[in-house]
Order: structure tokens, then sequence, then C-alpha cells
């Protein structure tokens, strides 16, 4: 490969950043629900998330959205069978709103009651 000779159009020089740099990218990835209980879920995704990673998790229950921002708090490699993904991620719950409560505590409830 040859380099070509080229007009910079640039204003001003480049310069070289100096210090600590970081960048957050937010990525949207299917997951596949395993637990949950009042406190966080269990879920498996073909992603690997650091530990005290913070995200939005959204599900729908019986048909009704949930939201709710948790943060990762353990992380294991999964099984990867039956389609569960290679990392099994626990999570707790760190806010949401009422009406995603409501619609948690209806669907465990219902299932506590074998419906």
């Amino acid at each position: 490969m040859t380099e070509r000779s080229f007009t910079e159009r640039r204003k001003s020089p480049r310069s070289v950043p100096r210090g600590e740099h970081s960048w957050k990218l937010t990525v949207r990835a299917p997951i596949r629900l395993l637990d949950i209980s009042a406190g966080g879920t269990l879920f498996a995704s073909d992603f690997p998330v650091p530990l005290s990673e913070d995200g939005r998790l959204r599900v729908r229950f019986a048909g009704r959205p949930f939201e709710a921002d948790v943060t990762v708090v353990r992380q294991s490699a999964g099984s990867g069978h039956q389609g569960h993904g290679r990392h099994e991620l626990a999570t707790v719950f760190n806010a949401m709103d009422q009406r995603s409560r409501t619609a948690m505590e209806d669907f465990l409830r219902a299932r506590m009651a074998g419906k």
C-alpha cells in the first residue's frame, strides 16, 4: 500500500491527548430472563458485562411493560444450552417506577399461585 500526499484541511495542528480517557457505549442486547425476585434478576446473555455495570432492563410481564435500573453484581459462565447464552448475569434493582413495581409484584404473585 502506498501513501498518497493529501492536503490537510484542519485549521489547527493535531494534538496528542494526555491523561485518562474513557468511552461508554450503550448496547442493546437480547437476553433471556432466567429468574426474578423482588430484589433482582438472573439472566443469560451472549455478551459479558463487567461487574458493577449499570443498565436498564426492559421486559414484559403478562403483556405489561416493566423497566428497572439495575447493577450487575455477579457473572458466571453459563451452560449455553437451550439458547440461554454463554454468560449468566445476576443484577440488583436500583430503581423502578410504581407501574413497573406493580407489574412485577402481580407477575410474581401469579407465579406463586401457580397461574
